[in-house]
């Protein structure tokens, strides 16, 4: 190979000046705001169907007594731009996290790069698992109770963004929740805890998890937090068998 052919080489990571390292970055931050800037747009598109989706979640028996009501004008415009955020990051993560780890891995050793990219992956599976788990039976429930506990003395009437609202933190907070696992692997990796210890201090575990479930439930309401507590009680005991794979 010539020398001309040599320098013609894109330079390695290693070799890589500062002006070189700023226009990477704002390559990677113009992509990732375009594909952001998209999916909002898309998520405000989608924001009137994921609203009439979130009132589907209240028990049907239920609906035919509930109305959701308007407060002020525009309200239903707030709702849609707020949920078009949250679609817009959902739907763009993919994208956002692989510019980064783009621009952050090719730093790190070679052996460093798998377990961050297992790290984000196993996350963001967790995540999901918590907001589909919360859809199907966190919410539901929780709307349940909550609505027909005192459904002889009042009638229902919501508003839209209060409702949307609720069921949105719900979803979240439940999916935070679900990346116990992951939060108990890093501390198995990090030699603070092994999967042993974990075992003969169940009881303890059990104990947090119920204070945890009762503070950071949005609901408050004892069915909900029962739910989210057997969940977390579940995915704590799930945590044992691949702790164990590791080695520790």
């Amino acid at each position: 190979m010539s020398m001309n052919a040599v320098h013609a080489l894109p330079p390695t990571q290693a070799e890589m000046t500062l002006t070189d390292h700023l226009g990477e970055l704002r390559t990677r931050i113009l992509i990732a705001v375009a594909t952001l800037t998209a999916t909002v747009l898309a998520g405000f598109a989608l924001a009137l169907p994921a609203i009439a989706w979130m009132k589907a979640l209240a028990p049907l028996e239920l609906l035919q007594s509930l109305q959701f009501v308007q407060l002020t004008p525009g309200e239903v415009l707030l709702v849609s731009v707020k949920l078009a955020l949250v679609i817009g990051v959902i739907l763009a993560s993919p994208m956002l996290l692989y510019q980064t780890l783009m621009f952050v891995l090719p730093g790190l050793a070679d052996t460093e790069r798998k377990p961050v990219l297992l790290t984000v992956i196993f996350g963001s599976v967790l995540f999901a698992c918590g907001l589909w788990f919360s859809s199907q039976l966190v919410v539901p429930s929780a709307l349940g109770f909550l609505l027909a506990y005192g459904q002889s003395v009042a009638v229902s009437q919501i508003s839209i963004a209060s409702y949307v609202d609720f069921c949105t933190m719900l979803m979240a907070v439940t999916g935070i929740l679900f990346e116990l696992p992951l939060v108990l692997m890093l501390l198995a990796s990090l030699n603070l805890v092994t999967s042993t210890q974990l075992l003969q201090q169940w009881r303890v575990a059990l104990v947090a998890i119920l204070v945890a479930a009762a503070v950071l439930t949005p609901s408050q309401d004892p069915v909900t937090m029962g739910i989210v507590a057997a969940a977390m009680t579940g995915l704590y005991f799930a945590s044992l068998l691949p702790i164990k794979l590791m080695g520790k």
